[in-house]
């Protein structure tokens, strides 16, 4: 379905937005309107874009753009996330193509393509392009909207006698659908229904100049209905949108004295009236029902801004609209809305937009309005696609970050922060800078062969994650070789899981002259398995130090969830369950030395190597589309600690120790402090 197709023949061109997967929220009132946007959209590498159409979903955004390498040749884009996709033309490259409407899951898109002169209406199914052919050989068409699966498709095409005549095309054929003056007289079909039975446009309503009007028209089951216009016989009106269910039809018409946006239901013509008394208004789209009715209005001296009517509203201003709810529009005018969702919410259409303090461009806009919100007051933003893909990007390294500082917590459960031996011993320990307990122990079986275990609960909170009741359980086998002289090596298996702690991850980004926060809270699964080897180096009784390599593969799986939406965060991401996971090299140090019977200590440090990165972020964040982290450039960090030993007894030590993990890329640094006791046995 398309919103408009035709309107290049009013000579109007506008810029509308890349958009995808808008979610449902609660119904809203007048008193207490829900408000996001504007979200401004960059082009496709050209000077310009054009955006024309949606899926019916809100999944897919198609029109057409300048390139990057001709800045006057058009091709026709889908956006689904990430970037827009160039779709391609009939002859190539050297070619153009338009993109105006969508079916309802983006996977049929229609539109033009070919020489300026010849133009063919043009079907994608499935990014596959095919000519819908013409009327007549030689003979041009322009295709404006599709329904809602895809299988039908209108527009206008010549006839031999030069007439543009509206058309629908189903199953390879395309069909004249007549015009209200007869075979002499011109149409032009600019927008379907969900199911395909009715076509609205405009048409000719006579072959003689002198008392032909341009008139609204409705079709339906082979019949074409005059709608006529706000100055009756005497007025010009136009079609350009109609409701999903095909019961609303909306455009413009010629008044007594200046042309308004128009609203026809149930066989009567409604005025909508204008922004400013005296001033033109055009009505471009509406949703699913005909309740929410976009368009633009006149406000003197050339200026054109957005509205947006309700029955309970009537026509205002979109910019009021947004700039009353609080949103800083910050040198951004909207200039027309071109497009509504099928649910209402979402508004599509181009901005006047400051881009230096030298240069005024146009770019696309989504919006956000709806007449309510779950839980605050009014709310609204404004940010762009790549802060949210930035937001992202930071949120995919806070959840690896929140991983890697696990391996600090899971060094006192495993012995890494103690000498090396074939002595059995428990403990408890406790830190702070994040809070922390847990026990340990380590029963020598005989022969060399040790069993390490420990469990702890924590609780952290860096600058963009936090973990809470987070249970973490360790266990690993090693074996420790006969002694060979001064040294002795070693291997060692094991690993330590974290499942169901409470996480949350924040992310920032830009909210017109200043920032937002989004905030997500759900469940995760953190983990760690390894296997190591090394050697044990005992130069003296009083003297240890342990070399080793290790291999291991980490991973966290987090459950989906969708942040609050609100004031503070307008654009909320809805995030899929996904699984973070790398492979491990790592290559650690561990010094002993006991100062006397009663004093010892141990210092360690660890060089991480991370790779192999696999984050599992997707997220859908309203009105930028559905975001994938995938693949991420290795990262390294950095394992260290010490300990100091006091012995009350022959057989109890009290520990004080320290112990860290920094790096970049969201591992950051975070050093913990803690005490415990030990009871040899």
């Amino acid at each position: 379905m398309s919103r408009s197709g035709a309107l290049r023949k009013a000579g109007a061109a506008v810029a509308a937005p890349f958009l995808l997967a808008w979610p449902t929220f609660a119904a809203c009132t007048p008193a207490t309107p829900c408000i996001d946007g504007p979200t401004i959209i960059g082009t496709l590498g050209g000077a310009a874009s054009n955006g024309w159409g949606v899926s019916g979903d809100g999944q897919t955004a198609v029109g057409y753009s300048t390139l990057a390498s001709s800045p006057s040749l058009y091709h026709a884009f889908s956006y689904q996330g990430g970037a827009p996709q160039d779709l391609g033309a009939l002859g190539g490259s050297s070619d153009w193509s338009q993109a105006y409407g969508a079916n309802t899951d983006g996977s049929v898109i229609v539109g033009n393509s070919g020489p300026i002169a010849d133009a063919r209406a043009v079907r994608w199914v499935n990014g596959v392009i095919e000519s819908l052919g013409t009327f007549e050989s030689g003979g041009s068409s322009y295709a404006a909207a599709t329904n809602g699966s895809g299988d039908v498709v209108v527009g206008y095409a010549k006839t031999s006698a030069g007439l543009d005549r509206a058309f629908r095309w189903e199953s390879g054929t395309m069909v004249d659908i007549a015009a209200l003056g007869g075979t002499d007289a011109a149409s032009y079909a600019n927008d379907i229904d969900i199911s395909g039975d009715v076509i609205v446009g405009y048409s000719t309503t006579s072959s003689d100049p002198s008392v032909s009007r341009q008139h609204a028209f409705r079709w339906e089951g082979g019949a074409m209905v005059d709608l006529g216009s706000l100055n009756g016989d005497l007025g010009n009106s136009f079609a350009y949108g109609v409701s999903g269910d095909g019961n609303v039809v909306v455009g413009y018409s010629e008044t007594a004295t200046s042309y308004h946006a128009m609203r026809w239901k149930d066989g009567e013509m409604s005025d909508l009236g204008s922004l400013l008394a005296g001033q033109q208004s055009f009505a471009m789209a509406t949703d699913g029902t005909g309740a929410v009715v976009v368009g633009y209005g006149f406000l003197g001296g050339g200026t054109m801004h957005a509205f947006r009517w309700t029955a309970d509203t009537e026509m205002q201003d979109l910019n009021t609209l947004l700039t009353s709810a609080g949103v800083e529009l910050d040198g951004i005018t909207l200039e027309n809305a071109m497009g509504v969702s099928q649910n209402g919410q979402i508004i599509v259409g181009s901005a006047s937009y400051v881009d230096s303090p030298e240069t005024t461009v146009t770019r696309a806009y989504i919006a956000r309005y709806y007449d309510g919100t779950p839980g605050e007051g009014p709310t609204g933003g404004v940010t762009t696609p790549e802060s949210v893909i930035g937001s992202l990007n930071d949120l995919a390294a806070a959840r690896f970050g929140l991983l890697a500082q696990e391996h600090g917590f899971a060094a006192p459960l495993l012995g890494n922060n103690l000498p090396m031996g074939e002595e059995s011993e428990a403990g408890v320990f406790a830190t702070a800078g994040s809070a922390a307990g847990g026990g340990f122990i380590r029963y020598a079986t005989g022969y060399g062969l040790n069993v390490l275990a420990g469990v702890s609960y924590a609780q952290e909170d860096y600058a963009d994650a936090e973990l809470k009741n987070s249970a973490m359980g360790a266990l690993a086998l090693q074996y420790i070789a006969p002694q060979a002289g001064w040294w002795r090596p070693f291997v060692e298996a094991g690993g330590w899981a974290a499942p169901k702690a409470s996480v949350a991850f924040e992310r920032t980004y830009a909210n017109g002259a200043g920032t937002a926060t989004g905030v997500g809270r759900t469940k995760g699964d953190l983990g760690y398995a390894y296997a190591r080897a090394g050697v044990i180096v005992s130069s003296t009784k009083a003297d240890q130090l342990v070399a080793s390599a290790e291999l291991g593969r980490q991973w966290m799986t987090v459950d989906g969830y969708a942040e609050t939406f609100g004031a503070s965060n307008p654009f909320e991401a809805h995030v899929s369950e996904g699984t973070d996971q790398a492979d491990l090299v790592k290559l650690g140090l561990r010094y002993s030395h006991a100062f006397s019977r009663r004093i010892d200590t141990t210092f360690w440090l660890s060089g991480v190597h991370a790779f192999n990165r696999d984050s599992g972020l997707e997220a859908t964040v309203a009105g930028v589309g559905t975001l994938t982290a995938g693949k991420l450039d290795s990262v390294d960090w950095l394992e260290y600690g010490a300990r100091v030993g006091y012995r009350l007894t022959d057989a109890v030590t009290l520990d004080l120790f320290t112990n860290g993990v920094s790096g970049g890329e969201g591992i950051d640094t975070r050093i913990h402090g803690g005490a415990g006791l030990r009871y040899r046995f």
